[in-house]
């Protein structure tokens, strides 16, 4: 018997600070729509400003010839002179050309138009595991984050997965 199968899901997960300095909205989607994707990111805009989102952060993936032993990277991309500026005082490599794929890209772009400060950090990949999860490069993002938005956020786990995709 055919059935239809489920749609995918997008959430919002909102964190209140107990030290009520940076409150936390974080968006998963499961899938990116197929068609649309600049109207859905305008209508993330939206949402998220009215949930009193003051700043957006996007995390992706950069494949490169690194060697899977060496640190990930982080490379930065941001919608404005401010934000570009925080990334060189973090020293982190710029993204100069090319583009940010996906949602990550186009959310960026709408919320440039809106006004929104935004901010994409990549974390680099050996370019031969584009397809199997690289914990390297997510903890390299992460650690840059909790520096940028002061939400300290235990990276043990993570740390531990990294260490032993490593080996």
């Amino acid at each position: 018997i055919i059935q239809t199968g489920r749609r995918p899901r997008n959430r919002f997960f909102l964190w209140k600070d107990p030290k009520h300095k940076h409150d936390l909205v974080v968006f998963l989607g499961e899938a990116q729509p197929p068609l649309g994707k600049y109207p859905f990111c305008k209508q993330l805009i939206g949402t998220a400003r009215q949930l009193g989102v003051e700043r957006l952060f996007t995390f992706a993936a950069m494949a490169t010839q690194m060697h899977p032993e060496n640190p990930s990277r982080v490379f930065g991309a941001a919608t404005n002179r401010e934000r570009v500026d925080e990334l060189n005082q973090m020293e982190l490599e710029i993204l100069r050309d090319g583009n940010i794929g996906g949602l990550n890209g186009i959310l960026l772009g709408a919320a440039a138009e809106q006004d929104l400060d935004g901010t994409c950090l990549l974390g680099e990949m050996p370019h031969i595991f584009t397809q199997l999860a690289f914990p390297k490069a997510s903890l390299a993002i992460l650690e840059i984050f909790t520096s940028m938005s002061g939400i300290e956020v235990d990276l043990t786990e993570l740390s531990e997965q990294a260490k032993v995709s490593e080996q």
